[in-house]
């Protein structure tokens, strides 16, 4: 018998126990461990069954074995929590210069036809490429064929306002990074017109989660734990990632979020867990 596992769209297709595999290792957990939890979840698993409960299935035994789960929650579902502005932009732009680009932040440029606000230009040797960054609190949600047709057309506006000398930077390249998929249409598309993007699961080597894991560059709401409210109060307070949790003296974040010493030694000891643990 052929179990079928619901989307959260509604859509079913058959349960594939090489997904949870992946998904196991991705959370660190070694072929061995990966093998035996994933085990352990198809006895759970049933005809019908909805992705996010195979998610909180898997979420649940990888708690119990070495893996990142101890730490913090499902990776994907950590990227939608973020806020949109200024977080996400300013943990994609510290991400990027992980991976070898002087980055920097946006603003509005002039094109030949009109000015545009983006989201950061990146550098490295010759190219100069726009940064657009899209955010979907709903991950299923996927980024849009409007998304890369814009990105072309801005890209030729500034390409054609570099000719007249209107725009100051020669634009080589555009890159547009969510944390969602490419509709089919949308990537046929930038496929067809040279756009970058880098979304949840694509390119394959160099996607969003792909990237954080190799540079282990988690966004604070990874921390498994954390309220809304705690949240809210990191944001303000500017600490968007574990890394920026990790380099500021105790004393001077409890200042800045009203958090007790003594939770955020709890989160410390979680993000500092988490960032040591080899994938």
């Amino acid at each position: 018998m052929v179990i079928m596992v619901v989307k959260a769209d509604g859509r079913q297709e058959p349960f594939k126990r090489e997904k949870l595999l992946r998904s196991a290792r991705q959370m660190g957990a070694s072929p061995e461990v990966a093998e035996r939890v994933v085990r352990l979840v198809e006895e759970q698993v049933f005809d019908g069954i909805l992705t996010s409960e195979l998610a909180r299935l898997l979420q649940r035994e990888l708690r119990r074995v070495p893996s990142l789960a101890r730490y913090g929650i499902n990776l994907r579902e950590s990227l939608a929590l973020i806020r949109p502005y200024p977080d996400f932009e300013v943990f994609i732009r510290g991400l990027l210069k992980l991976t070898g680009y002087k980055v920097q932040a946006g603003g509005i440029w002039a094109g030949r036809c009109g000015e545009h606000e983006i989201d950061g230009v990146l550098r490295r040797g010759r190219e100069n490429t726009v940064l657009e960054v899209k955010h979907h609190s709903n991950y299923h949600t996927q980024t849009g064929l409007d998304v890369v047709r814009i990105a072309r057309a801005i890209l030729e506006d500034f390409q054609e306002g570099y000719k007249r000398g209107v725009t100051s930077l020669k634009f080589t390249k555009y890159r547009i990074v969510s944390n969602t998929k490419l509709s089919p249409q949308a990537e046929r598309y930038a496929s067809c017109r040279g756009l970058g993007f880098t979304g949840w699961s694509t390119p394959a080597n160099e996607s969003l989660n792909a990237l954080v894991l190799k540079h282990r560059f988690y966004p604070i709401t990874f921390l498994r734990g954390l309220s809304t409210a705690e949240h809210r109060q990191f944001s303000i307070a500017r600490i968007y990632t574990l890394n920026d949790l990790l380099v500021k003296p105790l004393r001077t974040i409890a200042s800045s979020t009203g958090l007790t010493q003594k939770r955020l030694s709890t989160l410390v000891r979680r993000a500092r867990h988490a960032i040591d643990f080899k994938i």
